[in-house]
């Protein structure tokens, strides 16, 4: 009996389980970008203006990121004004939101996106190795994947993240979303961009889904 439980068990750590539940499907999340955002420190709160493109609207998200009552990461979407979209409009926007103290990023440093995949509340040990699993494999197809289009590579993990450096995480998001639905997994998914406000400073802007509110726990 002994020896048939430590087969199953790696059996089970050498299968990937995936998530089932739906946890973020509060979220809308089309299939709209961010194109431009800016940010402004004030106190202990990041501040911050996004515009996100979809087909011929442009939708401004006001937003800000903030500590928690316990120490975490929190955002929240304070409201958002669609318009149609135009390169005028776009950069009048930006240049109001310039002159009143927002900038596009505070130090010139490699940009970080940060990954996560959201497990299931219920997971029980056997099915925790293999979840450990299938995130191993699906940052291994992000870095291939980014090395080979020269956008970026993976640089760390920890317990709930993968790491990544990219080029331009513009332009890596799109390449990143497109590993993560060939895999199915896009629906069980937080993206984030490390905004550092100074050498030793961050906080962590939810990417997607694009409306996220709450936690980001990257701990």
């Amino acid at each position: 009996m002994k020896w048939i439980l430590i087969v199953m068990g790696f059996i089970f750590i050498g299968c990937a389980s995936r998530p089932n539940e739906r946890r973020l499907s509060d979220f809308k999340n089309n299939e709209g970008r961010i194109q431009r955002s800016f940010y402004k420190k004030v106190n202990d709160t990041l501040e911050f203006r996004r515009f996100i493109v979809n087909g011929e609207v442009a939708t401004v998200q006001f937003g800000q990121i903030f500590q928690g009552p316990y120490g975490l990461n929190e955002q929240k979407i304070k409201h958002s004004i669609q318009l149609t979209k135009s390169t005028v409009a776009l950069d009048s926007l930006s240049r109001l939101f310039q002159a009143s103290g927002y900038q596009s990023k505070f130090l010139d440093d490699k940009e970080e996106l940060i990954v996560q995949i959201v497990p299931d509340s219920t997971m029980v040990h056997w099915e925790q190795l293999g979840f450990t699993r299938l995130k191993q494999q699906t940052e291994e197809q992000i870095d291939a994947r980014l090395k080979k289009l020269h956008q970026g590579e993976w640089f760390a993990s920890d317990s709930p993240s993968m790491l990544f450096y990219v080029k331009d995480w513009e332009t890596a998001i799109p390449v990143v979303v497109e590993v993560l639905k060939e895999e199915k997994l896009i629906d069980h998914i937080l993206m984030a961009r490390r905004i550092k406000t100074t050498p030793g400073e961050w906080h962590y802007e939810v990417i997607y889904p694009l409306e996220y509110e709450g936690v980001f726990n990257n701990m």
